[in-house]
């Protein structure tokens, strides 16, 4: 075995046995604290993560799966070496219950945040346009529809089965692609609808389990109606304005 080899392992094992106050930098707590602190201006968490994620030229899908975020675990000893790193670290230690939302989240919170994209084309151009009104029609189709209700249900405990199987992961995408993709929603992440930035790793498949994926985790914590009224709020609030571009 070489030496590179040898290095190379040591460092991730190293890696592995460390905890998260060892794996944390403190470059990246303190901006949370300086340049943007989480709790105080979310405004300034939310352009950090624009960013970081680099919106202003990628689109958003790509960016989510390129760097895993946000995402949700219940493993808290993951290695944290980015501002992105530490916001998802912090994503997965808040509590996201309606309360805690509505508390966390003023209204003044919220218009600092639509003003991040009312003056530029990030919030179409990046694709977060077409997610944010999937999410809403995907959303509504469920709550409205009793037949989209039953897939929507066995799409859940499909998701949350813990039996190691690929098939499991194959029935969901059935689920969703046979079952649940409406012609509507399937039209709004089209590829000619969803991004004007390159699409690479972002194929409409995946939008499309994503968004019906997404109220599952939603209802999984029971805040599925406070995220849908945010949604909402920021769909008739930012696609107004994207026209006028």
């Amino acid at each position: 075995m070489s030496n590179q080899v040898i290095s190379q392992t040591r460092l991730l094992e190293d890696a592995k046995s460390k905890t998260p106050t060892d794996c944390v930098k403190m470059e990246y707590v303190n901006f949370l604290f300086t340049d943007s602190p989480f709790l105080l201006h979310k405004d300034q968490l939310v352009k950090t993560i624009i960013d970081e994620l680099q919106l202003d030229r990628n689109n958003v899908m790509t960016q989510v799966w390129e760097y895993s975020f946000p995402y949700t675990s219940k493993d808290n000893t993951n290695y944290v070496d980015s501002k992105i790193g530490m916001i998802n670290h912090l994503w997965n230690t808040v509590d996201r219950s309606t309360e805690s939302i509505n508390t966390l989240l003023t209204d003044n919170d919220k218009l600092k945040i639509y003003d991040l994209f009312k003056h530029n084309t990030i919030y179409k151009d990046s694709g977060i346009a077409a997610i944010v009104k999937g999410l809403i029609t995907a959303y509504n189709e469920i709550e409205n529809n009793e037949n989209a209700q039953y897939h929507f249900n066995t799409l859940k405990s499909r998701l949350y089965d813990t039996t190691d199987d690929y098939s499991q992961l194959e029935e969901t995408e059935r689920i969703v692609n046979e079952d649940l993709a409406s012609a509507t929603v399937t039209d709004i992440l089209s590829d000619q609808n969803y991004s004007t930035y390159p699409e690479s790793y972002s194929y409409i498949g995946n939008r499309v389990f994503y968004v019906y994926s997404f109220w599952a985790r939603r209802q999984a914590e029971g805040n599925q109606d406070i995220v849908y009224l945010l949604l909402k709020q920021l769909d008739e609030t930012l696609a107004p304005n994207q026209e006028e571009h």
